[in-house]
């Protein structure tokens, strides 16, 4: 914590340490503030975790994936004496995980490394489809039968992430979609440029962007500024943001966002002949969500010297006729 890494290395670094604590409190029936680390909390282990997390930081890593985990078989002295393979500790955290041992005897997987693969990684499988751009390889010092070596690929995906345990039958399924999240706090910028700046974000590209009420050190009143936005758009949110605010830093970090998908239908009613449009979400064939589009119930309203809200709810009963007759 008190090291010159940055914000985003040592809290993602913690993290890490925080799901082996928890993990090694579980298997000796204590508290994760209780656990003296041994092996775990030596200089080679804080390395490896630290130098990790840096490594997917300076490298950009926005997702990362792994093949099924191979933990070999066996016994391992530790602190605690001799354990079988995979270590308590590394299979606590490796629930979930498909894993197979294989007939190599040795520790394939410690804890240190099931703690940095599980933080990380989204999911096991076969390599997703991918165009790839670098690869590297890292040798360990055993002879084994098998190549003794992990190996990173880096690549740009070439469709969106599936969602198989989400997927409904009919016209709509739960989409899942690779997004990314910057944060900013702002204390000491004029409140007056929020919604210019907010203006140049969604031409920037940006998904959402909200503002949130916060309190920064020595309790004073600020604003979070949270933008969600693709990975290809990602620079230029960065740049709009530096230019239209008084940040001189930034936190990103990769999100997956699911959606419901959903259709524009267009609708006219007893308003008069103006036509307003209605966002429709279903989920398989049902229909979850309708939301008529904001500037077309406001154009509508003041044409018409109709209070809005009733211009809203008669679009929204509009839209559920049309619905009903088509289905």
């Amino acid at each position: 914590g008190n090291s010159g890494l940055p914000e985003p290395v040592k809290e993602q670094s913690i993290a890490v340490f925080t799901s082996l604590a928890e993990a090694e409190a579980k298997i000796h029936a204590t508290t994760a503030d209780k656990i003296h680390f041994h092996e775990v909390g030596a200089l080679d282990a804080i390395i490896d975790i630290v130098g990790a997390v840096s490594g997917l930081f300076r490298l950009g890593i926005e997702e990362v994936y792994a093949s099924p985990v191979r933990t070999g078989t066996g016994f391992v002295k530790c602190a605690h004496g001799l354990l079988p393979v995979p270590a308590p500790a590394a299979l606590e955290l490796l629930k979930g995980v498909p894993l197979y041992g294989g007939e190599i005897e040795k520790e394939l997987v410690t804890p240190t490394g099931a703690a940095v693969l599980t933080t990380f990684s989204r999911g096991y499988g076969s390599l997703p489809p991918m165009k790839v751009l670098e690869t590297g390889y890292g040798a360990g010092g055993w002879d084994l039968p098998i190549p003794n070596l992990l190996r990173i690929i880096i690549g740009e995906k070439t469709t969106g992430v599936a969602a198989p345990h989400l997927r409904f039958g009919g016209r709509g399924e739960i989409r899942a979609e690779a997004a990314v999240m910057v944060e900013v706090n702002l204390d000491d910028m004029n409140p007056e440029l929020y919604e210019h700046l907010m203006q140049v974000l969604w031409e920037a590209g940006a998904m959402d962007v909200s503002l949130v009420p916060i309190q920064m050190k020595k309790n004073r009143p600020a604003t979070m500024l949270k933008v969600l936005t693709s990975p290809d758009r990602l620079a230029a949110v960065q740049k709009a943001i530096f230019r239209e605010t008084t940040s001189i830093g930034l936190r990103v970090y990769p999100v997956e966002k699911y959606m419901l998908p959903y259709e524009l239908i267009t609708v006219t009613g007893s308003w008069g002949p103006q036509r307003a449009r209605v966002k429709t979400a279903r989920l398989g064939e049902e229909i979850l969500n309708l939301a008529p589009e904001y500037e077309d119930c406001r154009q509508i309203a003041r044409e018409q010297g109709l209070p809005l809200k009733e211009v809203y709810e008669a679009v929204k009963k509009a839209a559920r006729e049309k619905l009903f007759c088509l289905s």
